[in-house]
């Protein structure tokens, strides 16, 4: 099971959407969330479903630290298992340290 939430009070929700749409068109059992989902929201429904991928959605700096804290938080409570990262920050920030 693939899970899409959008970290923190992130209103950005159209990206995370289609990618979920895409994944559901391909065959995956995908659980969306949408959008300003709070990390123990997200940490109890991963728990609860036991995804195999969670894929969170951020676009705006100030959620980076709700989106470190919530990686870690995962890291923590399941040994395995992806965490990807989704969203137009991402792409510049990998595109400025290239």
């Amino acid at each position: 099971m693939l899970l899409l939430p959008v970290v923190g009070t992130e209103l950005h929700e159209m990206g995370i959407r289609m990618v979920a749409d895409i994944f559901e068109i391909n065959g995956w059992n995908s659980f969306y969330l949408g959008a300003n989902t709070p990390s123990d929201s997200i940490l109890k429904i991963l728990n609860d479903n036991n995804s195999d991928i969670v894929l969170l959605s951020v676009t705006m700096i100030p959620h980076l630290t709700i989106l470190s804290d919530l990686i870690e938080l995962i890291k923590k409570e399941r040994k395995n298992g992806s965490v990807e990262i989704l969203g137009i920050l991402m792409e510049v920030e990998v595109n400025n340290n290239s």
